[in-house]
Parts: structure tokens; sequence; C-alpha cells
């Protein structure tokens, strides 16, 4: 897949529906859940459910116009180089599937000891299923 100057791919086999939040790969303060209280409604108030390398708690938003993402790295990861590495890797992989969020959600992932040493794809692969599982994600399409 090549890229051009505006960042949208050339050459994908992807089918991506039109949705506001799927114009841009950057991932803007407005992208993300940035204030203890707002992480605290979604461990709270939402669902939770545990893939290989990550730990999604989810609510579903009416008044929001983009899905949101909060992420958790505890020392139990290891060093702050592997930390931030685990939250590029999240970023990542939350930025590749923004285009199939079915609508506005608030997502926390809490990162997993087993995210150390994985790839982008392992953990792409595992996100996307972990959230197609929870329905905030619809599974990505072939062109025909």
């Amino acid at each position: 897949m090549l890229f051009t100057m505006d960042k949208t791919p050339t050459g994908s086999n992807l089918s991506i529906p039109d949705r506001p939040w799927a114009r841009s790969r950057r991932f803007s303060v407005s992208d993300r859940i940035q204030y203890t209280r707002e992480f605290e409604l979604v461990r709270k108030g939402g669902l939770k459910k545990a893939g290989r390398f990550v730990v999604a708690n989810w609510l579903i938003k009416s008044d929001s116009d983009r899905p949101r993402l909060g992420i958790i790295t505890s020392r139990k990861i290891g060093s702050a180089v592997e930390r931030n590495r685990a939250r590029r890797l999240i970023r990542e992989a939350f930025r590749s599937c923004r285009p199939c969020f079915v609508g506005p959600a608030d997502l926390v992932l809490i990162a997993r000891h087993s995210i150390r040493g994985r790839s982008r794809d392992e953990v792409l692969n595992d996100l996307e299923s972990l959230l197609i599982s929870i329905q905030v994600m619809e599974p990505r399409k072939l062109r025909a």
C-alpha cells in the first residue's frame, strides 16, 4: 500500500466507510481521553473485555462525534522505554482501526505485560479482533 502526500492510502483493497473521524490519520487532542474523571467514567460505567495484549474498557457515547482513546500502561510492563513503545503500538493500532468504528465511543485500553516485544501487526490483529467481538468496530471488507 502506498501513501500520497495527503496521507491517504492508494492501491488499498480495503473498503473504508465515509465517517468524519476516518478522514485523518492524526491522533489529535480531541481523539484522546485526557482527564482522570473521564478514565474513571469509562472504567466504572462501561463494559470490559480482555484480549491477548490489552484489556478494553468502553462506553458508547451518543453526545460525541468521534471515537476517543485513553491508554493505561503500568510499571508492570517494564521500563519507561517499554511502556512508551506499548503506548505507541496501541495508538497506531487504534489509528488503523478507527475508520471501521461503528460510532462514537470512549475506549480505555490497558496494556498487558504480554505486549512486551510484540510487533505492530500482532497488536493490530489482537485489537481488531477484540473491537469486533465487542461490536465497536465492524470487520474490514475487501473490495470485489
